[in-house]
């Protein structure tokens, strides 16, 4: 078992002076987005808190254990390979699963990768819409629309649409 520990929680374990008493249990550093993504694809199950790692599982299909009354992600639950457990239900739903009786799941509609195409179409529309509005030159794009940007989450600016 492979535990890659978040640095605030290895100070808190520290702080309780946790000690591993189990061969079979590993502490690793925390890693990369990429590596973590290697290790889930991987594993035979995953048990977490955090609503993204409930995405990946149900993308790859790796049967998750959300330790919680409740997901920020209900389609994992609804769709995918996510169930919301308590802890002390760990233990039975770990047995489940290495028994081949966990829950199965699928990829939920959508969840394609083509999502950019598909806000892109919605963006055109959008724009096309405007433009046949008030059309204030040849090229037929508004000048609040000209060089139409969005920034993206690491903060580069991205063209999003030409016409």
């Amino acid at each position: 078992m492979i535990f890659p520990v978040h640095p605030r929680t290895r100070q808190w374990l520290q702080d309780l002076q946790f000690s591993i008493r189990n061969s079979k249990l590993h502490l690793i550093d925390a890693v990369g987005y990429i590596e973590f993504l290697a290790l889930q694809k991987k594993a035979a199950l995953v048990i977490t808190d955090s609503g993204g790692i409930q995405e990946e599982t149900t993308f790859l299909g790796i049967p998750c254990l959300t330790v919680g009354d409740n997901t920020e992600r209900p389609i994992t639950v609804w769709e995918g390979t996510n169930k919301l457990i308590q802890i002390n239900e760990i233990e039975y739903e770990v047995e489940q699963i290495l028994r081949g009786n966990g829950k199965k799941g699928k990829i939920p509609d959508l969840w394609d990768g083509k999502a950019a195409g598909r806000i892109l179409n919605i963006l055109e529309g959008i724009l096309r819409s405007a433009t046949q509005r008030n059309s204030p030159d040849q090229s037929g794009i508004p000048p609040q629309y000209d060089g139409f940007h969005l920034r993206g989450r690491a903060g580069i600016t991205q063209t999003c649409l030409q016409m």
